[in-house]
C-alpha cells in the first residue's frame, strides 16, 4: 500500500511540473514569485509570504485584487510575464530580519525601501505578511501594503529637505550660524518652539546632529507661503508616488495661503501639521543621492512577451529637484550626521553611508500620545559606483528602552546594508 502512494505522489508530482506556467512574475535573480497553470486559473505562489503584501493575491478565476496582481492583471493580455526587480535571496534574509526586529521592539510594523538611486529599481519587504493559500481572517489587516498607502507626519527627516530647499533659493548661506536661544525661541502669538538640546547658535550641520526644531524654524520663516510650497512641491511631497501599486496615496502639504503664517511653515519644517508616504519621503531623499535628481521608485524590471524581454521604461521623468552643488552639501551633512548625531549605528566599514532619523509622535483624538513612528531615511554608496537610497520606518515600537530612532530604525538600516553586502549588492573596500 506504501508503495502504491509513494507511486501516485511522484506521478502527481510529475504531472504538476510538466504543467505550462503562464502569467508568470519574475524575480530579478530569475525565481518564479507566481504564475497560473493551464490547469488552474487560480494563482500560485511558490515561495508563500515572500514579497507579501506587495505581491497580492488573485482571486479564484485569476482576477488581480490587491497589491501588484491587481495592477498588472490587464496587461497580461499583452505579455506573457513580468520581472521585478526584487532579488529573492535578499528579500528572504530582509523579511527575517524584519520579524526579529518586530517582536523586539514591540512594533506594529516596520518595512523597508531599498532603491537604486539613478534607476529607482525598489525593493521593499514587510514585517507584516500573508500567505495567500493559507490566508485567514486574522491575516485581513496584513493584506494591504503600507509603503504608498500609508500616511504619517515624518518628523526631523523634514530637517534636510528643508535645508536643502533652503540652499536652492539663496535663503540661508551654507556656513550660515542660527542663533536657537538656549533651545527655546518665542515666534508669533507667544508660540514657543523647544528643543530637546539646548544650544545657543548652531551650523547648518548642528540643527541636522542635535535635531534643532528652533534651529529649523528659523529657516522656514525665511521662505514666504508660496515659496515654502513650492519648495516641497518640487521634492514631490504634493502627490502620489506611482510605483506599480493600486493603493498609491499623495500627502497633505498646507496651502501656500495657510504657510504665509510662520508657524505652520515652522511645524512643517520639523515634519508635523503634514502628511507623507514611506515612497514619497524615499523618493525625495533619492535627490541627496543622485546629483539633486530625484528618481520614482518602480518594481517592474522588464517585461517578458514571448520569447522576448524588453527593459521596463522609468515610471516618470527624473526631475532636478535641487542643483548638484546643494545636493553634494546635504549629501555631506547626511554623512556628518552618522557620524556626529545620534544615527552612528548607521556607520558600516568601507562604504559611505548617511542619513537622518526621526522619532515622532503619533496623534490621536487630535492630540499627540506617546506613541511613535521612528524611521531612518539616507543611503549606502560603495567604491564601485553602486548607489543605494534606503528608508526604515518602524510603526509604533512599544519598547519603551527602544522606541527612539536611533535604537530601532538606524539598527534595521544597518542589519539590511550588511544582508546586501552579503548578497553583493554592495562591496566594501577593506578598512586598515
Amino acid at each position: 500500500m506504501k508503495k502504491i502512494i509513494t507511486l501516485l505522489i511522484l506521478v502527481t508530482l510529475s504531472l504538476f511540473a510538466a504543467e505550462t506556467k503562464y502569467n508568470l512574475i519574475l524575480s530579478e535573480d530569475n525565481k518564479t514569485l507566481s504564475y497560473t497553470t493551464d490547469t488552474n486559473a487560480c494563482r500560485i505562489y511558490p515561495y508563500g509570504d515572500t514579497l507579501q503584501p506587495v505581491l497580492g493575491y488573485t482571486s479564484y478565476e485569476g482576477e488581480g485584487l490587491l497589491g501588484f496582481e491587481e495592477y498588472f492583471t490587464p496587461d497580461f493580455e499583452k505579455y506573457s510575464g513580468v520581472r521585478l526587480t526584487i532579488h529573492l535571496a535578499l528579500q528572504q534574509r530582509v523579511e527575517k530580519i524584519l520579524d526579529d526586529y518586530k517582536q523586539e521592539l514591540k512594533a506594529d510594523e516596520i518595512i523597508v525601501g531599498v532603491m537604486e538611486s539613478a534607476t529607482g529599481k525598489l525593493r521593499v519587504a514587510s514585517s507584516n505578511r500573508y500567505n495567500p493559500h493559507t490566508a485567514t481572517e486574522a491575516d485581513i489587516p496584513n493584506l494591504f501594503q503600507k509603503f504608498s498607502a500609508y500616511r504619517y507626519e515624518p518628523g526631523a527627516v523634514m530637517m534636510p529637505i528643508v535645508i536643502a530647499a533652503a540652499l536652492q533659493r539663496g535663503l540661508v548661506e551654507e556656513n550660515a550660524l542660527i542663533t536657537t536661544q538656549g533651545g527655546r525661541q518665542e515666534f508669533e502669538n507667544g508660540k514657543f518652539v523647544t528643543d530637546a538640546i539646548k544650544n545657543d547658535l548652531l551650523t547648518l550641520n548642528g540643527i541636522l546632529t542635535n535635531y534643532s526644531n528652533v534651529g529649523i524654524a528659523k529657516i522656514a520663516y525665511r521662505f514666504s507661503g508660496y515659496e515654502f510650497r513650492e519648495s516641497l512641491e518640487k521634492f514631490g511631497l504634493h502627490q502620489a508616488c506611482p510605483v506599480e501599486l493600486m493603493q498609491n496615496h499623495k500627502g497633505f502639504l498646507q496651502s501656500a495661503e495657510t504657510f504665509e503664517q510662520g508657524m505652520y511653515r515652522a511645524n512643517t519644517a520639523y515634519g508635523y501639521g503634514m502628511l507623507a508616504s514611506f515612497t514619497q519621503l524615499l523618493r525625495a531623499y533619492s535627490t541627496f543621492n543622485n546629483g539633486g535628481v530625484r528618481v520614482t521608485p518602480r518594481l517592474i524590471h522588464s517585461l517578458l512577451k514571448e520569447k522576448e524581454e524588453v527593459p521596463a521604461e522609468p515610471l516618470g521623468t527624473p526631475i532636478q529637484t535641487v542643483s548638484q552643488d546643494v545636493a553634494t552639501r546635504v549629501h555631506e551633512m547626511l554623512v556628518i550626521n552618522v557620524h556626529q548625531g545620534f544615527a552612528k549605528q548607521a556607520q558600516i566599514a568601507g562604504l559611505e553611508t548617511g542619513g537622518m532619523g526621526s522619532t515622532a509622535y503619533i496623534a490621536k483624538g487630535g492630540k499627540y500620545v506617546e506613541e511613535y513612528h521612528s524611521s531612518f531615511y539616507g543611503f549606502a554608496n560603495d567604491a564601485h559606483g553602486h548607489k543605494y537610497t534606503i528608508g526604515v520606518l518602524v510603526i509604533h515600537p512599544r519598547d519603551k528602552q527602544n522606541f527612539y530612532a536611533s535604537r530601532s530604525a538606524v539598527p534595521v538600516f544597518r542589519e539590511v546594508v550588511n544582508e546586501m553586502l552579503n548578497q553583493g549588492l554592495l562591496t566594501s573596500v577593506d578598512v586598515q
